[in-house]
């Protein structure tokens, strides 16, 4: 039997210049009604580059509207992957929500390159502080963006039906071609629970991190370096959360309340509707697949444009971003020279 829902107040949220209100006059209008998908924001790219020669499209900064990830009321994370609000007029009206779904999903997230080599003078046994070597970080976020109105990005929602999830569908997550979206913002507003949570994740797909991982592994020898390397790839800007009460990390997943056996704190009252992706294809298909496009450059011509500044900027015990100036003076002949074995100090060699 559906539960009879109390009446909550009506609110309207302003995509363009991000007002929010809390009306007195609670009558729905055409004008309040949320936009189609194909309504979200579209941003123009600089023409493609294929990595070997030095334009500085990959360099450049995408040509997007970043001002649009700033939202009302909201905190970023310390490592800058969660976005959270506790804006009431996004977990009291639907239609306000779909609206934040809609504009924020045409935003992509920021894959990043992520190199750091350290090494132990002693050894942390010894009580012994790691020695940073280099510490770089390259974005990725241009490639992900396609030239004109060709996008390739879509809304991705888990299905529902009857008020419960249907475990079937639980499986993985599917484009969003039957109004799925809507009903999920419907029901985490008519939702009256004290503390509940509606969780916009922006994903990459297709992309070749074990090829890359490669790449920058035998680089990285190439170097003499001896001490401790990891490569990883983190994806930052990849959630957007709307939240009321309390904070994400204490609580239970929606799905995990519906899914008999999934709830590992059931004596936690927070709801948390992980219902909807925003997904962004590096390529058309996983790596290995007998066709495969890239939205913008493939990982080897990348790899081509930028293994010289990355090489350059390990030689150089470089801390921060590795950038298109980087770039530039590998195209105009830097090459650091390679002398002898480092990044060991006084290291007992367990590396």
């Amino acid at each position: 039997m559906k539960e009879a829902m109390e009446p909550v107040m009506k609110a309207s949220y302003d995509t363009e210049t991000h007002n929010t209100s809390l009306p007195d006059d609670q009558d729905d209008t055409s004008k309040d009604l949320p936009p189609a998908y194909s309504d979200r924001p579209t941003f123009s790219t600089a023409p493609p580059s294929h990595g070997r020669d030095l334009p500085s499209t990959v360099a450049d900064l995408p040509k997007v509207e970043f001002s649009y990830y700033v939202i009302p009321e909201s905190t970023i994370s310390d490592n800058q992957t969660t976005t959270t609000t506790t804006c009431q007029v996004f977990y009291l009206d639907p239609k306000a929500l779909i609206r934040l779904v809609n504009k924020q999903s045409a935003l992509p997230p920021k894959p990043i390159v992520h190199i750091k080599g350290h090494h132990y003078d002693y050894g942390p046994e010894y009580g012994d502080k790691p020695k940073i070597d280099f510490d770089l970080y390259l974005n990725i976020m241009p490639l992900l963006l396609r030239d004109g109105s060709d996008r390739w990005d879509y809304i991705s929602v888990t299905q529902a039906s009857n008020g419960f999830v249907d475990i079937n569908e639980k499986k993985g997550f599917q484009k969003d071609i039957n109004g799925g979206l809507e009903e999920w913002t419907r029901r985490f507003c008519d939702d009256h629970a004290e503390h509940k949570q509606f969780t916009l994740e922006r994903k990459v797909t297709n992309w070749d991190i074990e090829y890359l991982e490669g790449r920058i592994r035998s680089l990285v020898a190439s170097t003499r370096y001896i001490g401790t390397l990891t490569v990883d790839f983190p994806i930052a800007y990849s959630k957007v959360v709307v939240r009321k009460g309390k904070d994400e990390s204490s609580g239970s997943s929606l799905l995990g309340k519906l899914i008999p056996g999934k709830n590992k704190k059931p004596d936690l009252n927070i709801k948390r509707y992980d219902v909807v992706q925003s997904v962004w294809p590096y390529a058309t298909a996983p790596p290995g697949g007998k066709t495969r496009d890239c939205a913008k450059m493939s990982e080897q011509d990348w790899w081509e444009a930028w293994k010289s500044p990355i090489r350059n900027s390990i030689l150089a015990k470089k801390r921060g971003w590795v950038t298109g100036e980087d770039r530039m003076e590998a195209a105009m002949g830097l090459d650091l020279p390679v002398k002898k074995d480092w990044g060991s100090g006084n290291e007992w060699s367990w590396n």
